[in-house]
C-alpha cells in the first residue's frame, strides 16, 4: 500500500466560533462567558460582534424585562474572538464587555435555564442566554479575580466607569453590614489590666506568629500587653491552632487567637480585632513586623498619653538597616495620571541617627504596619474602613480621618523594628489581579481624599504643578 500524503486527505472546516463560543448557537453575534450572582446584583462578562453602536443592555427572563442598564459597560479588547471572527467581522467590530446588573433584591429569583440578556444596538437587537451562572460568595478570591480579569486600569474609560461596574460587586463580595462568627482562644492567662492590646492579623502566611512570639517572649515588658492574632483565613486556622498550641507550650507567652469564619480583609480584620481587646491603647501591628527594642510598646503607649495626639507610628526597617518606612507622603505614577498613590520617601536609604526633635515628630501620614492610638478614637472614626478591599490605602484613610478629628500624628524614630515588606501574604500567584486591586483601592482613596491631601501637601502641588 503506498503512502498517503496528508494534504490529500479531506481538510476539516475551521469554526471560526469553535474557541469563543461556548454554547450551541454557533451562528451567534456574542456569547456569555459567565456571571457572578448575589441577592440583588449579577455581574456578566462577554463579547459581541457588530457594527452598530450601543443603546442599552436589558436583562431578560422568560421574555420579561428584569432590569435595564445604558452606562454601567465597560468595553474591553477581546483578541481572541478578534482572531477567531476575523473572516466574518472586522477587528473593531469585535468587543467584549464587562457589566454590573442590579435587579429587586429578593422579588425576583433568577432561572439559569430562562435568563438572558438583551443588548440594544441601533435600530436592532441581539439575545444572548445567561447560562454560566456563578454564586457570587462560593468563592471570594475566584469571584475577586473573574471581576477584575476584564478591567484596564490603564484605560481611562476602564477607570471612569470602576464605580458603575467594579464596585457595586467588589462591596457585595466583603459587604461590612453582614455579621461575621469568630471564636477566641486563649493561650495562657488573659492580662486583667494590660497597658494596650496588640493586634495582628494572619493571612496566607501564618509561620510569622512563632517569630514574632518568640522575640516577644525576649522581652520582658511586653508580658504586661495583651497579643491577639486575627486568623482572616479559614483555609489555614487549622494549621495555626496548631502552632499556636506548639510556640505557647515551647515559650510560655500569653498571647490569644482570634479564627473567622471567612477572610474579611486587612481592615474589617483588624476592626474585629479591636472589639475584642481589653485595653484603651491599641498597637495594629502586621505579622512580618520584627521588633528589636525592648521598650517598644511601652514607648508607644506612653506617648499616647498626651490629649492632642492621634496616631503614634515608628520608623521601620529592612533587614539591611535601610529605611523602609520614614512616614508616607502622596506621589503620582505616570502610567495613571491624576491619581495619588502612597510614597515612603528615602526608602532604601541608610538612616540618619535620630536627635532632638526628630526624635518624636509629626506625621500626617503612617503605614499600619506598625502605629498606635486610642481604642476609642480608632472606634469614633470607624476604625479601618472595609471598602478598601483586601488591603491597600486603609492606613492613609484612618490618618486622614484621625487628623480630621483635630488630633496629630506622630512618628517615633528612636526604635529599632523591621519589617519584612508584604512578606506576611503569599504574593506568588498567577495574574495580575491583586495589582488591579491596588488601583481600584486608589481610586476610592482618591474619591474620598484628593482634595484634602492637596492641601494637607501644599509643597506637594507646587512640586507637581510646576
Amino acid at each position: 500500500m503506498g503512502e498517503t500524503n496528508s494534504e490529500d486527505l479531506p481538510q476539516p472546516i475551521e469554526d471560526p466560533l469553535e474557541d469563543v463560543v461556548k454554547s450551541d448557537l454557533h451562528d451567534s453575534q456574542g456569547h456569555v462567558d459567565f456571571a457572578l450572582q448575589s441577592d440583588n446584583i449579577i455581574f456578566l462578562s462577554g463579547w459581541l460582534a457588530s457594527k452598530a453602536p450601543y443603546k442599552s443592555i436589558e436583562l431578560v427572563q422568560n421574555n420579561e424585562v428584569i432590569s435595564r442598564i445604558e452606562d454601567a459597560v465597560i468595553w474591553t479588547q477581546r483578541t481572541d474572538v478578534e482572531n477567531a471572527l476575523k473572516e466574518k467581522f472586522a477587528s473593531n467590530e469585535c468587543r467584549g464587555f464587562i457589566t454590573s446588573i442590579t435587579y429587586g433584591e429578593g422579588q425576583v429569583k433568577l432561572d439559569s435555564k430562562n435568563l438572558g440578556i438583551r443588548i440594544q444596538l441601533g435600530d436592532h437587537s441581539i439575545e444572548l442566554p445567561v447560562q454560566n451562572i456563578n454564586l457570587l460568595l462560593e468563592n471570594q478570591k475566584h469571584s475577586v479575580i473573574k471581576t477584575l480579569n476584564g478591567w484596564n486600569p490603564l484605560d481611562q474609560n476602564h477607570i471612569a466607569r470602576v464605580s458603575d461596574v467594579i464596585q457595586p460587586i467588589l462591596s457585595q463580595l466583603y459587604r461590612h453590614d453582614t455579621n461575621v462568627s469568630c471564636s477566641r482562644v486563649d493561650y495562657g492567662s488573659r492580662h486583667a489590666s494590660p497597658k494596650s492590646s496588640i493586634i495582628i492579623p494572619l493571612y496566607g502566611r501564618f509561620d510569622f506568629l512563632r517569630y514574632q512570639v518568640s522575640r516577644f517572649n525576649r522581652q520582658q515588658n511586653l508580658k504586661n500587653h495583651e497579643v491577639i492574632f486575627v486568623v482572616d483565613d479559614p483555609n489555614i486556622e487549622e494549621a495555626v491552632i496548631k502552632l499556636a498550641e506548639e510556640v505557647y507550650d515551647t515559650f510560655q507567652f500569653p498571647f490569644s487567637v482570634l479564627t473567622l469564619e471567612r477572610n474579611v480583609g486587612y481592615g474589617r480584620a483588624n476592626n474585629i480585632g479591636v472589639k475584642h481587646a481589653s485595653s484603651e491603647n491599641l498597637i495594629l501591628l502586621n505579622s512580618d513586623i520584627i521588633p528589636v527594642s525592648s521598650n517598644w510598646a511601652d514607648t508607644l503607649t506612653s506617648t499616647l498619653k498626651r490629649e492632642s495626639v492621634g496616631i503614634v507610628g515608628t520608623r521601620l526597617f529592612f533587614e539591611d538597616k535601610s529605611l523602609q518606612h520614614d512616614g508616607m507622603a502622596p506621589m503620582h505614577i505616570p502610567e495613571y495620571p491624576g491619581i495619588l498613590f502612597n510614597d515612603h520617601p528615602r526608602k532604601g536609604e541608610p538612616p540618619t541617627p535620630a536627635t532632638g526633635t526628630k526624635i518624636l515628630e509629626e506625621c500626617p501620614l503612617l503605614t499600619a504596619a506598625c502605629i498606635a492610638l486610642k481604642k476609642s478614637d480608632f472606634e469614633s472614626v470607624g476604625g479601618f474602613d472595609p471598602d478598601y478591599i483586601l488591603g491597600d490605602f486603609e492606613d492613609s484613610d484612618l490618618c486622614l480621618k484621625i487628623l480630621e478629628s483635630g488630633k496629630t500624628n506622630l512618628i517615633h524614630r528612636d526604635l529599632e523594628i523591621y519589617h519584612l515588606e508584604r512578606q506576611s501574604q503569599n504574593l506568588v500567584e498567577p495574574g495580575d489581579w491583586k495589582h488591579k486591586l491596588t488601583i481600584y483601592n486608589a481610586l476610592i482613596y482618591n474619591q474620598r481624599w484628593s482634595t484634602t491631601i492637596l492641601q494637607k501637601f501644599p509643597e506637594f502641588m507646587q512640586v507637581k504643578n510646576s
